[in-house]
């Protein structure tokens, strides 16, 4: 969203062997408007050498406001099995 340029769409194509040219891509032709941050909260048990660990989503608040996109799929309540 930041470039205007599908991302994963372009790896794929970058993938099965096309190059930055043949998308019509190069670093000058980009332009940079704003920023992205990706965030993943995994449960893990700090006493057990931080291994994953299972349980119930006790406190949750997601953020939001203008310009801000969640893709999430936490919801309060909600149970985290073993296959996170």
């Amino acid at each position: 969203e930041i470039t205007d340029v599908d991302l994963v769409a372009s790896q794929m194509r970058i993938a099965s062997g096309e190059s930055l040219a043949d998308l019509g891509l190069s670093q000058d032709s980009l332009v940079i408007r704003g920023a992205a941050m990706q965030c993943r909260i995994t449960p893990e048990d700090p006493t057990n050498g931080f291994r994953p660990d299972t349980g119930r989503i006790t406190a949750y608040r997601s953020p939001g406001g203008a310009g801000i996109r969640l893709d999430g799929g936490a919801v309060l309540g909600g149970e985290i099995g073993a296959h996170f």
